[in-house]
């Protein structure tokens, strides 16, 4: 994903894409996130994974860019399970 400027005062180019297949946690992200960063939603079903969730964070990214259409996501774990 490319993005313009250092550090602060980022700005993305591109939106960034969230996938999930749970609505509510969709919800939830749009609550906290609002007009911030702007995004958008890929529904895939993937696996639920079991560890630490900066490997399943990781593991959820192949597995997303093997299935969607555009290999550029963003995942993070944020607070949800």
């Amino acid at each position: 994903m490319a993005a313009a400027g250092g550090g602060a005062g980022l700005v993305l180019l591109r939106p960034v894409t969230f996938v999930t297949g749970n609505a509510k946690k969709l919800e939830e992200v749009r609550a906290i996130l609002g007009h911030s960063i702007p995004f958008h939603s890929l529904k895939l079903d993937l696996p639920e994974l079991q560890g630490e969730p900066e490997e399943i964070s990781k593991q959820k990214a192949r597995l997303a860019a093997n299935e969607g259409p555009t290999c550029k996501f963003f995942v993070s774990y944020f607070t949800f399970p």
